[in-house]
């Protein structure tokens, strides 16, 4: 090709045809070119190396999607930073569910192609056009380890509830993708978004990204009511161990004296190492005043906590409802037992560690449910009750 003094081979044309066109700069060619894009790209371009040349080629005003397609499905190239393209877009196919949006724009066509590189940059460019959920999930599945490898990120300010909804609780990323992205996203919830799941709820706890006050525990309770109490509760041990200080400084706020607590959380924070004595004992206080016979009836106290309690309380009542809790829970162990009945101010308690074959006590059903239990934990041989229902009857091990 022979054009006033510049001579291109035709090899060099094919290989940067739109490059030499501009660098010739021969205003009717050019104009020309533009004006017939459509069929430039088609019988020219897409054949070329000239990546160079695309990202102006596809900022162009006489772009349209479907030529920009035959670039991005023809070409192998991958787009550096990117800050601003055309709002090119076009009417798709398929329901909203399908493609969470109801048109296809340039910027969804370069991310399911892998166009675009992997930095925090242009997936911040990414949110800010709203490329649809499920195309920015995608590629954040696929694009993993380079954002991963490019390091943390700063948010800016505008962008951190879009972060939140486009990332976070976006239900096209996969879990496995948000742990391994979330040490550089420098983002925290001060409150709970309407969209986070369980899943990303315990992921976002595990990293310590959710703040510890009542409004989130309120907010947890009411969020995953429909999950499984041993999920939602793994989730809310894990978080209140971070910030162990709520079950003492605020015990009445955690859990209110108008709803009853679930058992299964009170003695999975009970069983728990993350508390101290003194945060155990503050939570049983408040839950034994304000909802006397939960303890007893429905949780099972480990043998370890009933000793370790049984130190730092001073009230029978309670002191009697941890046992029974703990003798409902398989407590068989001679030395605990003997320890705090020990303990209890009232004598009568005492009437179990005589030292001869039988005894009576007073029939109260309290005493009575205890002996039964002491009886099925082979701490007494036998217990029946006689004159009348007036006196309980209690028959000790041989060796005793």
């Amino acid at each position: 090709i022979s054009l006033s003094d510049t001579v291109v081979s035709s090899s060099e044309f094919r290989a940067n045809p739109l490059t030499l066109i501009e660098k010739l700069d021969i205003p009717a060619i050019i104009k020309n070119t533009y004006n017939n894009l459509a069929s430039f790209v088609r019988d020219v371009f897409i054949t070329s190396s000239d990546f160079a040349a695309i990202p102006t080629l596809l900022c162009r005003p006489e772009m349209d999607l479907a030529t920009a397609e035959l670039i991005v499905t023809q070409m192998d190239f991958v787009l550096p930073i990117l800050e601003e393209l055309p709002d090119i877009t076009a009417e798709i196919s398929g329901s909203n569910d399908e493609k969470n949006n109801s048109s296809e724009t340039l910027w969804s066509l370069l991310l399911e192609h892998r166009r675009i590189r992997a930095t925090w940059d242009n997936v911040f460019s990414a949110l800010r056009e709203e490329v649809p959920n499920n195309v920015v999930g995608n590629w954040l599945n696929a694009c993993q380890e380079g954002l991963s490898d490019e390091g943390s990120t700063e948010i800016p300010d505008d962008l951190v509830d879009i972060v939140k909804a486009g990332i976070i609780c976006n239900p096209f990323v996969q879990i496995q993708t948000l742990e391994r992205l979330l040490p550089f996203i420098p983002l925290r919830l001060d409150s709970l978004p309407e969209e986070i799941t369980l899943p990303v709820m315990s992921l976002m706890v595990s990293h310590r990204r959710v703040s510890h006050t009542i409004e989130v525990w309120e907010q947890m309770k009411t969020q995953f009511s429909d999950s499984t109490d041993d999920q939602l509760n793994s989730v809310r041990v894990i978080w209140l161990t971070q910030s162990p200080k709520l079950l003492s400084t605020e015990p009445e706020m955690l859990f209110p004296s108008d709803e009853i607590p679930d058992s299964g959380l009170m003695q999975a924070l009970l069983g728990h190492k993350g508390f101290s004595l003194a945060q155990k004992v503050a939570l049983v206080v408040h839950i034994n005043a304000a909802f006397p016979e939960l303890i007893r009836r429905n949780i099972r106290l480990p043998e370890a906590e009933l000793l370790s309690l049984n130190t730092s309380i001073s009230d029978d009542n309670l002191r009697f409802n941890l046992l029974i809790s703990a003798l409902k829970g398989g407590l068989h162990d001679r030395h605990i037992i003997t320890t705090v009945l020990n303990a209890f101010r009232e004598n009568v308690y005492r009437g179990f560690l005589k030292d001869k074959s039988s005894t009576y006590l007073p029939f109260t059903n309290d005493l009575n449910e205890l002996a039964s239990l002491l009886e099925n934990a082979n701490f007494i041989r036998k217990t029946s009750v006689s004159h009348q229902g007036d006196k309980i009857w209690i028959g000790f091990n041989q060796k005793e």
